[in-house]
């Protein structure tokens, strides 16, 4: 994802490329906590997969709104 971004001209194009490539990025994120979720013995393992799955779920959230405030712009 980094040497994609690096091709990308800063400004307005940068922005947008950034957040479409995080929202799968986090997206990735969420799938791969749930299995230590849901499987992991240790108690603390399966709240830090549950605190990690809200924070990028959250995040996927502001990106979309940063994107729809985006696209009311052009």
């Amino acid at each position: 994802m980094i040497k994609e971004l690096r091709r990308v001209d800063e400004g307005e194009g940068f922005d947008k490329a950034f957040v479409m490539r995080m929202i799968p990025h986090h997206q990735g994120g969420i799938i791969e906590s749930l299995e230590p979720q849901s499987r992991a013995p240790h108690a603390q393992l399966r709240v830090a997969a549950a605190t990690g799955i809200l924070n990028q779920e959250a995040e996927v959230v502001d990106f979309r709104t940063w994107l729809s405030a985006q696209e009311g712009e052009d």
